[in-house]
This record gives C-alpha cells, sequence and structure tokens, in this order.
C-alpha cells in the first residue's frame, strides 16, 4: 500500500488525472493518448494455488496518436498527475517498450511495454553463473544476482539469508535469470516483483488480522476489544461494481515437504495434510542445521496464509498494490483476502480488477504438478 498519497483522491471524479510519459526524446500527455486505451497489469502469483518464489512483469499499454516515431525498445518513465500537483507526480513505473503497432491510418500507435523483470527472467546468465565462487550465502548471492543486472533491490532481510547454499550444475546450455532468482524467492517464502520506484522488492503475504467487533457487554477485558484488523484497504460498496468470490476460504498450509534431487523428502515441517512441496535447486545439498533452519524459516512465512479467491471489479485505485491485503465489504458478505493479481484500465476514469485464485485445499493435483516439474528438473542433467 502506498501511503504517502492521499487515496481518497483515486475515488473522486473531480480530481484531475494527467498522465505524463517521458523518456529521451519523449513528452508524451494526456493529448496524446487514446482516452481509455491505458491499461497496467501487475501480477505476483498468476497460478492456479499459491506457487511462491514466481517474478512475473508487469505490463504497460495505451494507444497514443500524432506520434510519428516508434517507440520500440525505448525506455519509457510513466506517472500521473493528481489534482494538478505537478510538483509531485504519482510514481507508476519504469518499462520498455516491447512492442510499437501503428494503426492501418498511421494516426495512432498501440504500445506495449514491460518492467525490467522481463529482461531479468529472460536473460541468458550461464557464464556469469559459471563465474561465481561457492559456497556462498544467499545474501551474497542475491546482491551478487542484481549487481550484475544493475538493479536496486529494496533493503530488507530475508528470512533465510545467511543460509550458505551450494552450486546446483546445471547441464543445461543456457540458464536463465529466472533459473536462479525463482529458487531464491521461494526458499525465503516471498515473491519478486519490480515497484514503483522501479527497485526489485520481496513481496510477502502477511498474516490478515480481522477486527473484532463483538457485542459492548460481551468484550472480556481492554486489551481485547476491539482488535484492529491489519489489512491495507478496504473496499466497500460504494467503490466496486461487481465482485465474484468463493464460498470457502483457501486453507492454510499446514505441512512443508523439502525434497531433494533423487526425489526422496528430506526434511517435513508441520502435521497437517495441506501440504506444500519445495523442490529447489539452492535446497538440494542442504543438510543438518541449515536444512531444518531453512525448512523452519520458510514454513514460518507461508504457514498463515488465507484468504477467499476473489474476482472484483472496482474503482481505480493506485495506491492500492499486489500482494496488499484488502478487505472485501458487501451486502451480504465481509471477508478478507490479497491481490495477486491487478488489471487497472482507463485515463480519466479508472477501473481496478483485483484477482486471487486458489482451491480450498492443495489437492493431488498439485502432487501431479509438482512430479511433471521434478521430472522437467531432472531431464536438464
Amino acid at each position: 500500500m502506498i501511503t504517502h498519497v492521499d487515496r481518497a483522491k483515486f475515488y473522486q471524479d473531480s480530481v484531475n488525472k494527467q498522465w505524463l510519459i517521458t523518456g529521451t526524446g519523449i513528452n508524451i500527455t494526456n493529448n496524446d493518448i487514446e482516452d481509455g486505451s491505458i491499461s497496467i497489469k501487475e501480477h505476483i502469483c498468476s497460478s492456479e494455488n499459491l506457487e511462491f518464489g514466481l517474478c512475473e512483469s508487469s505490463t504497460f499499454a495505451c494507444t497514443i496518436h500524432d506520434f510519428n516515431s516508434s517507440l520500440q525498445g525505448k525506455e519509457i518513465t510513466v506517472s500521473l498527475v493528481l489534482d494538478n500537483d505537478i510538483s509531485n507526480p504519482f510514481p507508476i513505473g519504469v518499462y520498455k517498450v516491447d512492442s510499437d503497432q501503428p494503426a492501418a491510418n498511421r494516426k495512432y500507435r498501440k504500445i506495449v511495454a514491460y518492467d525490467k523483470m522481463k529482461d531479468i527472467c529472460e536473460s541468458q546468465v550461464t557464464s556469469w553463473y559459471n563465474s561465481l565462487q561457492f559456497p556462498m550465502t544467499v545474501k551474497s548471492f542475491r546482491d551478487a544476482f542484481f549487481n550484475h543486472f544493475n538493479v536496486t533491490q529494496e533493503t530488507i532481510t530475508l528470512p533465510n539469508d545467511s543460509i550458505t547454499i551450494s552450486k546446483f550444475d546445471f547441464e543445461d546450455d543456457e540458464i536463465n535469470g529466472e533459473d536462479l532468482i525463482k529458487p531464491i524467492c521461494e526458499m525465503n517464502g516471498c515473491f519478486g516483483h519490480i515497484g514503483r520506484d522501479n527497485k526489485f522488492h520481496y513481496i510477502f503475504l502477511e498474516e490478515i488480522i480481522e477486527g473484532l467487533y463483538p457485542a459492548n457487554d460481551l468484550y472480556p477485558s481492554n486489551d481485547l476489544y476491539p482488535r484492529e484488523e491489519n489489512v491495507a484497504q478496504g473496499i466497500d460498496l460504494e467503490h466496486y461494481q461487481t465482485i465474484d468470490y468463493e464460498d470457502f476460504t483457501v486453507k492454510t498450509i499446514d505441512k512443508l515437504l523439502v525434497y531433494n534431487l533423487e526425489g526422496n523428502v528430506t526434511k517435513e515441517v508441520g502435521t497437517g495434510n495441506n501440504k506444500y512441496f519445495l523442490n529447489n535447486i539452492f535446497c538440494y545439498n542442504l543438510s543438518g542445521t541449515a536444512l531444518t533452519s531453512m525448512a523452519n524459516n520458510l514454513f514460518d512465512k507461508i504457514r498463515r496464509v488465507s484468504y477467499v479467491p476473489i474476482d472484483v471489479l472496482a474503482c481505480g485505485n493506485l495506491c492500492i498494490e499486489v500482494g496488499d491485503s484488502i478487505r472485501v465489504n458487501t451486502s451480504e458478505k465481509l471477508f478478507y483476502t490479497y491481490i495477486l493479481d491487478r488489471t487497472m484500465t482507463g485515463t480519466s476514469l479508472l477501473t481496478d480488477e483485483y484477482v486471487s485464485t486458489g482451491t480450498e485445499k492443495r489437492s493431488l493435483v498439485l502432487v501431479k504438478l509438482f512430479l511433471e516439474m521434478f521430472h522437467r528438473q531432472m531431464e536438464m542433467l
């Protein structure tokens, strides 16, 4: 959640919204943008069930007119001026234009741009990876990784930063960035995301604490009544247009199974049946204290995550970010969830679609997917 901007301004039709797209030789404003054509797509987990470690790129798209030169391959910075406060533009993101398609009459150009996550994940890093001196800590590895890409990380200590990892010997001729940063994020129970500040952020799904409001004559003690919720934002009836939600709550993960390269379980944490399977290249060679510490730290981060799957169409508010927890208050039900996937559209009138998917329990289908993933990884050896 972005807190330095008055988020209520996004809900006020009277507040002027001016888009700015800038770069070398680029200065595009609302006058150059086709009304309603802007689209911003952000994800941290677009899979059916939670798959920790995913690092998915964000997309910015719009249609511009009367702009003769191609923007393909150029870096653009997108911001939004709210209420004519030109000295404090609201940052949207930094993107590289991937495609610039002129319309048939050449008056309009449709541009699609991605943030730097796309280049990070798709870049070939075999030579760089093979030049590293292992063993090294997770912290040292991720620092070296992002220095290689000249990308700034947020300042953070990850749960397993101090774990020492060994080199995994890929035999595939090409190792891309995703092959390396995804397992680092997964073993720490988070997702990778490029933020509005153009830095790499580690997104954790924090435990949702619901508000506790019993009857005035029933509260047990001063320290228990009321209990404040910790969600980032509430969406009330006046702020959403349509809503679909499941009649169940995704169950918390209550067991973690860590596998080695041979497909054997090397560590179990938890005693339940709703299992998360960790098949991670940087965890294969862990043993003893390191394996126990890694597994306990990871389990502590993923075991409290529970939410209601939703698909909400609401008034657009860019203060709300992927990874945020939200309270949805309808005429029928009050419930809590996370934003795992969002699509914002519009220019002056903004609309947000918030999506989170999931099944009530992590079923045997996930076991099948895990085995398929394991066999694919074995084929790389």
